[in-house]
């Protein structure tokens, strides 16, 4: 099959383990469902993505080198997740407008990183690392769901969330960025996109500050369900 077959597939698949928890575990929400959808997303990222970091050569040596099956198969995978997650967000409309654009602007970069055949193991692996976090977050929204937020349990995989998003998107992000101007090698458009990608982040990241700031410090009733990512 070609990339758009494949494509179609991924969201067909993605869809499906969406109706498959539904089945497996009737009477819960449907943001339930997207949160476990979410969290597999995630753990395949994590597994696969973060292979193409340690892979073959120094990420940084070769940016431009053509795709390879694997970076094709992890693309077409988290492809098939934000189109599926995207239009779930839009329907169910539970998050706010960052959310929105930041699937959007990952179905974007996926689709030029696919159809372009090249940067697919720089990627790949920048989406191992973004998400690295995202399974904290998840597992903090099922803690929640279980009403077992007052736990140390819950505490714990909330402060891990919280340094590992700062310290992996924020500190390490930045030091990508600073790499991705500095060099040649990679396009304009490359460029921007991590430039976008970086802003997304930033803006992510002051949204933990104000829930940080509002739920520990002044205790007012805030939460994070819209940052599941």
């Amino acid at each position: 099959m070609n990339k758009v077959a494949w494509a179609v597939f991924s969201i067909v698949v993605w869809n499906g383990l969406y109706l498959a928890a539904q089945s497996l575990l009737p009477n819960k929400s449907s943001e339930y469902y997207s949160c476990l959808r979410s969290l597999c997303h995630a753990l395949f990222c994590i597994i696969f993505g973060l292979q193409q970091c340690i892979a073959d050569a120094p990420l940084f040596s070769i940016p431009c080198k053509s795709n390879c099956d694997s970076q094709n198969g992890i693309l077409l995978v988290s492809f098939g997740y934000f189109i599926t997650n995207l239009l779930w967000c839009l329907y169910y409309q539970p998050h706010k407008r960052i959310m929105l654009i930041h699937h959007m602007y990952s179905c974007i970069v996926l689709t030029r990183t696919l159809f372009s055949g090249t940067y697919g193991r720089l990627t790949t692996c920048l989406i191992g690392v973004l998400e690295f976090s995202n399974p904290f977050l998840q597992a903090r929204w099922l803690i929640r769901a279980h009403e077992q937020q007052h736990s140390e349990l819950f505490k714990i995989v909330e402060i891990m969330f919280v340094l590992i998003f700062f310290l992996l998107r924020i500190l390490i992000g930045t030091m990508v960025l600073i790499y991705v101007f500095s060099t040649s090698d990679i396009s304009i458009e490359y460029k921007f996109h991590g430039l976008f990608i970086y802003t997304v982040s930033v803006a992510f990241m002051w949204e933990i500050y104000k829930y940080i700031i509002s739920r520990h410090i002044q205790h007012t009733n805030v939460n994070m369900t819209y940052l599941l990512l």
